[in-house]
């Protein structure tokens, strides 16, 4: 991205210069504009072929099974909190629904129980998980904490009767 103007050396300043390498500014302002457009296609068309290069050889190494419109699926968290270490973060949060798939290997998804319409993301498929009723991952959500008003049904029996009942101690 050259601007284009040529060197002048001070002995063009002692000989004239020809009407014909006269430039107007508004002239190179032209020249400019032309040659910045250019520059500018032609840095879009290269970031448009590397984007689709990169998509194509990620998804060429990208694992899994695709999931179908309708199924609840655990999404990879990809946030870090600043001061929380890693290994106190859940890494699945969810579980999400599959509103429509995009692609092999893109779909869209939203919260269960949550608008598809204002609240879905597009991911790719390698940050899901099929989720099941059995997989044990806590949710993102925290779990609700009974009220006082509510009565809980707790054992008073102690450990050394239960276990002197058993025939441990």
């Amino acid at each position: 991205m050259v601007t284009g103007r040529e060197l002048r050396l001070p002995i063009d300043l002692t000989v004239p210069r020809l009407a014909a390498d006269i430039r107007t500014s508004t002239d190179y302002a032209i020249r400019l504009c032309r040659t910045l457009g250019d520059s500018h296609r032609l840095a879009r068309t290269h970031l448009r072929t590397s984007q689709r290069h990169q998509k194509e050889f990620y998804d060429r190494k990208a694992h899994g099974t695709p999931v179908q419109p309708g199924e609840e699926v655990w999404m990879k968290s990809m946030t870090q909190v600043p001061g929380i270490p890693s290994k106190f973060m859940y890494d699945w949060t969810g579980p999400f629904i599959v509103i429509e798939t995009l692609s092999p290997t893109t779909c869209r998804v939203a919260r269960v129980g949550e608008n598809p319409e204002t609240q879905s993301q597009i991911v790719h498929y390698n940050r899901l998980k099929p989720a099941t009723h059995n997989d044990g991952i806590v949710s993102s959500r925290p779990p609700s904490i009974p009220s006082v008003a509510e009565e809980v049904e707790a054992h008073t029996e102690g450990l050394r009767t239960a276990l002197s009942r058993e025939g441990a101690v």
